[in-house]
């Protein structure tokens, strides 16, 4: 470490922005975005408990409390008032948040919660069937009107066969690819979607060839089968096996994938 440097910071901090656009196509400004609806809440909620506090500290306490308690007068310490008005807020309360939780749910419908997980690090490549075939994710997006999953991957053949992507398969759901129909048919209690699986490039993948493809996952069973839930996970990810397939010798080769999700609403 070096010695400390002197820097000068020019400009009006009251011009700093910081603008996103939001899942929703909305542009907002994250410096000031919920700032007023937060001071607003945490005031209520401060103006809320100091009353309810003033409201018992406002008569005798401690020794005077004590007094009537080893007289006998404890029954006089909580008055039906008072009695009262705890009911009030037992049963107010709860409703007062509940009822707000929907207006905010109803005016922010596509919102997903704070993501607890991030990755810095790339985690080392799959060893399934010795690492002959790799595939790194790149991106994954879920289309929830369309109940797609959409994979951007990086494909490495490393085999000496020439492969095609033929099937997707997470939570004992099979994705097939429909051109690839005659190699890896199933024949399971699970879940199977013939038609689930396309490629943009469906061309075979060479010897030694290195290709970024975009995998399109459409079928009704993300919802059916409740796996669009994880779009409201705190940490929203998929994971799953993605097969490729010589098909000539129908030898199959096993890629274990996995990824952050990101939501498409519209």
């Amino acid at each position: 470490m070096g010695p400390g440097v002197w820097l000068e910071i020019g400009g009006n901090p009251d011009n700093f922005t910081n603008p996103i656009k939001t899942i929703d196509g909305e542009l907002i400004d994250m410096e000031s975005f919920g700032f007023a609806n937060g001071v607003f809440w945490h005031l209520f909620w401060g103006a809320f408990a100091a009353a309810w506090l003033l409201w018992w500290v406002r008569r005798p306490l401690f020794i005077s409390r004590y007094r009537m308690l080893d007289a006998g007068l404890e029954h006089e310490l909580i008055t039906a008032r008072d009695k009262l008005i705890a009911k009030m807020l037992l049963i107010g309360v709860p409703v007062l948040v509940l009822t707000f939780n929907t207006i905010t749910n109803n005016l922010y419908p596509n919102a997903i919660p704070l993501q607890a997980s991030l990755d810095r690090v790339l985690p080392l490549s799959a060893q399934v069937n010795a690492g002959t075939v790799n595939v790194d994710l790149m991106k994954v997006e879920y289309n929830v009107s369309k109940r797609s999953m959409v994979f951007q991957a990086n494909v490495s053949n490393l085999s000496q066969d020439t492969l095609r992507i033929g099937e997707f398969s997470t939570s004992n759901v099979h994705f097939m690819n429909a051109e690839l129909a005659s190699v890896g048919n199933i024949f399971s209690k699970d879940d199977v979607s013939n038609n689930g699986l396309t490629v943009d490039n469906n061309t075979p993948i060479e010897p030694g060839e290195q290709r970024t493809v975009t995998i399109k996952v459409t079928d009704a069973a993300w919802e059916s089968e409740k796996l669009d839930v994880l779009i409201k996970d705190a940490d929203s990810r998929l994971g799953g096996l993605l097969f490729l397939y010589n098909e000539v010798t129908g030898k199959r080769y096993i890629s274990s994938i996995s990824a952050a999700v990101i939501p498409k609403f519209n």
